[in-house]
């Protein structure tokens, strides 16, 4: 059960990771794998985006939801690896 954990938890990571990077490109019809990507994130990343908004950092606004979902993924995953 637990190397199944282990798996979720990999993908899951990567596929954040890759929201992160692909952030910084539009998403459009054209690139169906960033859409993908999008869709599956997004119910994870909006409540966070919701409670935290965008940081300021003198003239952009940075979305920190990504790092607070993998921050609070890792922490989920060492506690699940000490049951």
């Amino acid at each position: 059960m637990q190397q199944v954990f282990s798996i979720a938890y990999e993908v899951f990571y990567w596929l954040m990771l890759f929201r992160l990077v692909a952030s910084f490109m539009p998403i459009d019809g054209s690139r169906p794998p960033l859409s993908y990507v999008h869709a599956l994130t997004e119910p994870l990343l909006a409540p966070i985006r919701r409670a935290f908004g965008l940081v300021r950092l003198g003239n952009i606004y940075i979305d920190v939801s990504p790092i607070v979902v993998l921050l609070l993924a890792s922490i989920l995953r060492q506690l699940l690896g000490y049951l």
